[in-house]
């Protein structure tokens, strides 16, 4: 009998000192938590899937931005630092997976060719930058109620 007495003022006692512990624990993370977090943010990153495949992102957006400035494939993958298969090989992908033309090109002879962006190339950009900007200002203002202001 006095065993078990004994087992439960141990248990009681073990029980109050980690509770002790952890709400100080609880309390100074508030504090240090804070101070850690500062000038952090929560990042994110967006892009559209068909079968679970990746077919649309940053990436391929950077792309499309670029053949609209420059009004060329060529002058875009330079631009983008990569080979002008590459970019081809992205927007082959790209049609082929949103099922229609993103680009009308031209063919050039000595001057070179010249591409612009279809109407549905233009939707798809503005509807994915609004997307991608909308998931990011979520994020943050997510972030910032978990973390920062349910830390003070």
């Amino acid at each position: 009998m006095q065993k078990d007495i004994d087992s439960y003022i141990s248990l009681l006692y073990y029980s109050y000192c980690l509770k002790s512990v952890m709400q100080n624990r609880h309390n100074g993370m508030r504090g240090i938590m804070v101070s850690r977090l500062k000038g952090m943010s929560v990042g994110t990153k967006v892009w559209l899937e068909k079968n679970g495949m990746p077919v649309f992102g940053v990436g391929k957006l950077g792309l499309f931005k670029a053949i609209k400035e420059k009004g060329s494939i060529s002058k875009a993958s330079k631009r983008m630092n990569i080979s002008f298969r590459r970019a081809w090989s992205h927007l082959d992908d790209a049609e082929r997976n949103f099922g229609t033309p993103l680009l009308e090109k031209h063919k050039g002879g000595r001057g070179g060719g010249s591409s612009c962006l279809t109407d549905e190339a233009e939707e798809l950009l503005m509807k994915f930058e609004k997307l991608n900007n909308e998931v990011r200002e979520f994020a943050q203002q997510r972030f910032e109620t978990l973390f920062i202001s349910q830390a003070k």
